[in-house]
């Protein structure tokens, strides 16, 4: 284990010889009790890594199970989850972007697994106010926004609600009521949930985690009011992380946004160009077609290929006759996509759409149109 002399002559005497009787525990056997003591004492129970949180049936295990026992969680996912998770306490990003393919599990996994797992590390906290700075009357949010209430609701109920009813740990905290005849679990105090489709929802709200479900299918006329109200929404949420959760430079809170692709000017699009451009942003972006997601084996290992055009170029099956002209194609401007042939005449009977539900590439020509 490396160390900073200057970190550690910037110590008073006994942190400094604590420090070092750390640096001897790990250098001698590999980890250390002290380090570990002090890791965890703000914890009345030391919290499990995700993968564990998502197996084990104590926690969500049931949930991602089949009716054979076994787990629903796709391969790439966990990546994906572990990258965002790198051990059983700490958050490696601040922002989780879910785009791409529709049907990868987008939603179901923000709710299902990132904001369970994360409201799961703030109930093992001895004291959750204390430990995040805030006041004794406030309380730790956690939100869940769509473009209309009713289907806020609804991911509010079937992802998140449901995930966590078939968990014995969270049943064992919080109480049980119902929300619009559903059977509806209430966090213990201090967490709160929040189900809302404006930036009105959460003003003024410490929010901790924020899962924002298809923002580029906000239904309006004008594209422009489109993307303010997604912005209004979002910047409200962010206020609330920033305002209330920062602590020494450090931001504990997540920002999801889950939507499948629509056109190169949907907020979506725009929103991770601004956030890959702003090197100041921790962002996970996930942006995948569906057979990329899902496990090997789920289509076929035959293929056929794909003429992805731009603004200039309509995109186009390559015709099986000219397999061996890939390479002109891409002189003309076009890139190369593999696709198994499960899906070639979905993309023969309209490849701008199928491109966009299946592979997760906004349409050029609705680009043009709109």
């Amino acid at each position: 284990m490396s160390y900073d002399l200057d970190e550690l002559n910037n110590l008073s005497e006994e942190e400094r010889k604590v420090a070092l009787q750390i640096l001897e525990e790990f250098s001698k056997q590999g980890s250390s009790e002290i380090y570990d003591k002090l890791k965890y004492e703000d914890y009345n129970e030391i919290p499990v890594d995700i993968e564990t949180f998502l197996t084990d049936d104590r926690y969500l295990g049931i949930a991602w199970k089949d009716a054979s026992k076994k787990s629903k969680i796709y391969p790439f996912w966990m990546e994906q989850l572990k990258k965002l998770f790198p051990n059983n306490v700490d958050t490696a990003y601040n922002i989780l972007l879910e785009t791409g393919a529709r049907g990868i599990g987008k939603s179901e996994i923000a709710c299902g697994a990132v904001g369970s797992y994360l409201m799961y590390r703030v109930l093992c906290l001895k004291n959750p106010l204390e430990y995040f700075h805030l006041k004794p009357t406030e309380k730790i949010c956690f939100a869940f926004m769509n473009i209309k209430k009713e289907l806020a609701k609804e991911i509010a109920i079937s992802k998140f609600q449901k995930t966590v009813q078939l968990s014995p740990w969270f049943m064992a905290k919080g109480t049980m009521t119902t929300l619009d005849n559903n059977p509806y679990w209430i966090p213990p105090d201090p967490v709160n949930i929040i189900i809302g489709s404006q930036a009105d929802d959460v003003i003024g709200q410490p929010i901790y985690f924020a899962f924002f479900d298809e923002i580029s299918f906000i239904r309006n006329q004008d594209i422009d009011k489109q993307k303010q109200k997604a912005k209004d929404m979002i910047d409200t949420a962010v206020g609330g992380m920033f305002t209330r959760f920062i602590h020494n430079g450090k931001n504990p809170t997540l920002l999801a946004i889950g939507s499948s692709k629509r056109s190169e000017q949907s907020f979506m699009e725009q929103y991770i160009k601004t956030i890959s451009e702003n090197e100041g942003n921790k962002a996970l972006v996930v942006d995948k077609p569906v057979w990329e997601v899902k496990p090997k084996g789920t289509y076929s290992d035959k293929i056929f290929y794909v003429a992805l055009g731009n603004k200039f170029l309509e995109s186009l099956v390559v015709p099986d006759n000219e397999v061996d002209k890939l390479d002109e194609y891409k002189q003309k401007g076009y890139k190369i996509l593999e696709v198994p042939i499960d899906f070639k005449s979905k993309f023969l009977e309209d490849i701008d759409r199928n491109l966009c539900d299946f592979a997760g590439i906004s349409s050029s020509s609705q680009n043009k149109y709109m």
